[in-house]
């Protein structure tokens, strides 16, 4: 057995073995090295770390802080620690703001973004954006974690499928619960043509005909269908320091967010939905099934897309809070130029009382 493979062997989880060969993979391909006879050529580790995290300074900061930090314990892993001064070097790199410019779609935009695809795509998407779930997360549901007959439709999201480890539950929408039902209509008909795309093709990874999941598509091609419908949608916009979607597929999470936000939900309960980790760790309140049920129906209409009055009144609230913020704004320079025209007229009559006195 290799180190790198002697290194993932105690992990159990199949997506973070894959993370952590790719990261450290990367690291000996940037310092074009073989890692079997790394640990034997007397390197200078120190300034190797340096120059992988030079390397990788375009990527985005949650990638490269991933990479620098498997990468460091594997070298602690081979008794090669690095020195707290080239970790406060690259740690200071890694707090750079975010490289890529989000912007968060109304309701409107998000309803036309969904309006070019097929069921497949609007089921996932009113899925993801109306339970906060990520994608991912998502993509590893199978039917059993959905109760269909509760109200709102509840989502059991288990401890090995969630990111941070931490079972949780959330909730969809009217309108993603009927895109669901849709979707399942025709599912065991998509299973069935995308095994038999798979079973001749010498490039395509092997569907699996026995396949539980409710979304029986990868993370690859979910992205591809989020390409799809921003590029026909018009909405395919990308920034112009790192060329990615400026509406990317994570959007979706920030969107329930704000809209939650916006129906004055408590942070604390959107957040425990979503599944933040500073919030799943015991240190905040815990909230029975029954209370994250009612909170999350009295922010649901914001999360409506395809209800004409709820979309306008959603977007409506949002522009008149960016209206109220430039009120704020223009009452405040008013203010100032008030103060500086009262400053202004005492000097002046100051200046003229002064001149009186001279001439008496």
């Amino acid at each position: 057995m290799n180190k790198i493979e002697e290194f993932v062997a105690d992990i159990e989880k199949a997506n973070t073995v894959r993370a952590y060969r790719q990261h450290i993979n990367s690291y000996f391909s940037i310092l074009k090295t073989d890692p079997e006879k790394y640990f034997d050529n007397g390197r200078d580790y120190n300034q190797d770390f340096l120059e992988f995290a030079r390397a990788i300074h375009d990527l985005s900061p949650c990638t490269r802080a991933a990479r620098l930090n498997v990468v460091k314990l594997f070298l602690e892993e081979n008794d090669v620690p690095v020195s707290r001064k080239i970790l406060k070097k690259t740690i200071k790199r890694i707090r750079a703001k975010p490289l890529t410019h989000d912007t968060i779609p109304t309701n409107t935009e998000l309803k036309a973004i969904l309006q070019h695809g097929t069921i497949k795509d609007r089921s996932l998407f009113l899925f993801t954006a109306t339970s906060g779930m990520r994608v991912d997360e998502a993509l590893k549901l199978e039917l059993e974690d959905i109760d269909l007959t509760h109200d709102p439709v509840k989502i059991r999201i288990r401890g090995e499928i969630a990111k941070n480890g931490s079972p949780r539950i959330s909730f969809i929408s009217s309108e993603a619960k009927e895109s669901l039902l849709e979707w399942l209509k025709v599912r065991d008909d998509y299973l069935r043509q995308a095994c038999a795309k798979t079973i001749n093709s010498p490039f395509a990874h092997q569907k699996d005909a026995n396949d539980k999941t409710i979304f029986c598509f990868s993370y690859h091609t979910a992205l591809r269908m989020w390409t799809r419908l921003i590029t026909k949608s018009g909405y395919n916009q990308r920034d112009r320091s790192t060329g990615r979607y400026i509406i990317h597929i994570h959007s979706l999470r920030k969107w329930f967010e704000t809209r939650m936000s916006m129906a004055g939900i408590p942070e604390a309960i959107y957040q425990q939905l979503e599944g933040h980790e500073g919030y799943m760790n015991g240190s905040y309140k815990r909230y029975t099934d029954q209370e994250f049920a009612e909170y999350y129906q009295k922010g649901v209409k914001s999360l409506l897309l395809f209800e004409k009055e709820s979309t306008d009144v959603t977007d409506i609230k949002i522009l008149l809070q960016e209206k109220d913020l430039e009120i704020k704004d223009l009452k405040q320079q008013l203010d100032d130029i008030n103060k500086r025209l009262d400053k202004g007229v005492s000097l002046y009559l100051a200046q003229e009382l002064e001149k009186l006195r001279k001439k008496k």
